[in-house]
């Protein structure tokens, strides 16, 4: 068993005993390649919560690209500062 396979094992898990779950990570798509997800597990009760389990709602969404923009905006706001000391450090 994979360890995503595993990780969703234990996800499905905590959506049973919690009523839902929320998750986010790596994911492998079908053609092999990684993506970075969001993903919501919501369990399917027979009435209103009550027993029979009846399956699962499982809402997956790539958040590769916002993740890549989050990482790109935090790396100019670096070189932003570390130009405003420099330019401060020189001035005295």
């Amino acid at each position: 068993m994979s360890s995503q396979h595993a990780t969703e094992g234990s996800e499905v898990e905590v959506a049973v005993a919690n009523g839902d779950v929320e998750v986010e990570g790596w994911r492998v798509r079908k053609d092999g390649s990684r993506s970075w997800a969001s993903v919501s597990i919501t369990p399917l009760w027979q009435d209103s919560g009550a027993a029979p389990l009846r399956g699962f709602a499982t809402l997956v969404h790539d958040d590769t690209e916002r993740r890549r923009a989050d990482r790109e905006r935090l790396r100019l706001e670096m070189l932003e500062a570390r130009g405003e000391s420099r330019a401060k450090a020189s001035e005295t």
